[in-house]
């Protein structure tokens, strides 16, 4: 369980650090016009980016826990990023409530699109495995009657 939490805290980290990146890349090249530089409201959004990037990469560590099934490793990641989303959209005002739904649904379809790739994938190598399985223990049985 150990090497659970050091994953989970180097992705979390690395996670954070990434969203820093991005959060102030956003500010240097973004286009803030009409809006007057507020350093509160800067750090605000770059500690929202970091919760953000924390939890979906430290979530990420649910898909390396092999007594989970995919299904039950993506809902938990799902759970944790969208909860992670709402929460810091909500505080942030990153989005209207409008907006901010059609994003909570467009991530709901994008984790069903990628649970459905993965479990497709994954009973295609399964598939291929038991074949192959099969044939060393008919190849076994001929050579040894």
């Amino acid at each position: 369980m150990g090497e659970i939490k050091t994953k989970i805290l180097i992705k979390s980290m690395l996670g954070a650090l990434m969203s820093v990146g991005i959060c102030l890349v956003l500010y240097v090249f973004g286009s803030y016009d009409n809006i007057i530089f507020d350093r509160p409201a800067m750090i605000a959004q770059i500690l929202g980016s970091m919760l953000m990037g924390a939890l979906c990469m430290g979530g990420s560590v649910a898909y390396e826990i092999d007594s989970w099934s995919l299904g039950k490793a993506t809902l938990v990641h799902y759970v944790a990023t969208i909860g992670a989303f709402i929460c810091a959209s909500s505080l942030l005002h990153w989005f209207d409530g409008v907006v901010l739904l059609i994003a909570i649904i467009c991530c709901t379809v994008g984790y069903f699109f990628i649970w459905l790739i993965n479990f497709l994938l994954w009973r295609k190598q399964i598939r291929r495995i038991n074949s192959d399985l099969a044939e060393m223990k008919r190849k076994e049985e001929e050579e040894h009657p």
